[in-house]
């Protein structure tokens, strides 16, 4: 299932970038720069039905975004969306509480529903920083069966995040820059697929508490989004990533009638990349990894544990007359792994079995 990202990400960019004098913006000047962003959009057709300008709204019914990449096209219908002037200074836009997006390609069609509730983007700021703040106390992704040359693939599913806040801001001029951040107290996430003789099937469950990223971008006018060359790289500083509290999930798989099954709970996670000075950094870390899984080929109970798995790199991305920093680094903190699965690959015993740490 091919999800809609280009077209949310060129509506995000629309709206990020949308270029009026925002120092006291009003309804009208939101609507209409959003407009201007997806005409300057090849690969993008926006339509609506009706435009309704009051006393500080503006009301704008059925409109229809699509976004079309090779053979696919993926369209989104709005049926009523809202700028509304707050008496601050700011517009709030809000959103139906469903929104349906269908992807095509080819014979293959692909329905997804956007539920919400209480999703509000206000936008304030003025013509040089420009600044986004979304807020929404639940939104939901849904997929529905595929639609494959008339008939249905099974496969259903969601992700639902809840306490929803992100905020984008925008910086424009000589230089560029920006940045962007996400939080959700709460996600829970499914999906099911599986075939009407139930030979072949797949469910995934689980949830993720206290997820967070952030991403920053900055550089010399017209290189942020227009991109730039290898000899610029170090004009250019880049940041991004993101944390997420204890995760919990579990899966089962059915093929050909062989099963398999496993639960898998991490403490936390982080990840982080950066691009500064021409200097490339990544580092991840996971924390109190638990995996318990059996199968039909692999009879007996699986329960491995691991206190801590890191990675970090760093690298030069161009010339520099003084040796640049190059490094890596693992650690691999207590890996546990039971007596029945040791006896496998050491029937004799002759490897010691505590926990393994590996730097």
């Amino acid at each position: 299932m091919r999800m809609p990202t280009a077209l949310f990400t060129t509506t995000a960019l629309a709206l990020i970038t949308a270029s009026g004098a925002f120092a006291d913006v009003t309804a009208q000047e939101v609507w209409e720069n959003l407009q201007s962003q997806y005409a300057d959009t090849d690969d993008v057709t926006v339509s609506i039905g009706q435009e309704q300008i009051g006393d500080g709204v503006v009301d704008v019914t059925n409109m229809r975004i699509s976004h079309r990449e090779g053979r696919a096209e993926t369209t989104a219908v709005i049926s009523a969306l809202r700028f509304e002037e707050t008496g601050d200074g700011s517009v709030a836009i809000r959103f139906p509480v469903d929104v349906p997006v269908s992807i095509t390609e080819g014979p293959s069609v692909t329905s997804l529903t956007l539920s919400n509730k209480g999703l509000v983007i206000t936008v304030s700021g003025d013509e040089a920083a420009m600044d986004y703040d979304l807020a929404a106390d639940m939104f939901k992704v849904a997929s529905n069966p595929v639609l494959d040359e008339n008939r249905f693939v099974p496969g259903e599913g969601h992700i639902t995040m809840r306490d929803l806040a992100a905020s984008f801001a925008w910086e424009d001029g000589d230089a560029r820059g920006l940045s962007v951040d996400f939080n959700a107290a709460s996600t829970d996430f499914a999906f099911d697929a599986s075939t009407s003789n139930s030979s072949n099937a797949m469910t995934v469950s689980g949830q993720i508490a206290d997820f967070a990223s952030s991403a920053e971008m900055s550089g010399p006018g017209g290189m942020v989004l227009e991109g730039w060359e290898n000899d610029d790289i170090g004009a250019v500083m880049m940041r991004a990533g993101y944390t997420f509290g204890a995760v919990s999930y579990d899966f089962a798989l059915r093929d050909n009638g062989q099963d398999m099954q496993a639960d898998v709970q991490i403490d936390s996670g982080a990840l982080d990349v950066s691009l500064t000075e021409g200097q490339l950094n990544y580092g991840t870390n996971f924390t109190g990894l638990r995996v318990n899984g059996i199968g039909s080929e692999v009879p007996i109970p699986i329960e491995v544990s691991l206190a801590e798995l890191a990675m970090q790199f760093g690298m030069p991305l161009v010339a520099t007359e003084d040796p640049a920093p190059f490094r890596v680094g693992f650690n691999l903190d207590q890996l546990s792994v039971p007596d029945n699965l040791w006896s496998i690959f050491d029937p004799a015993g002759q490897l010691p079995r505590g926990p393994v740490t590996v730097q």
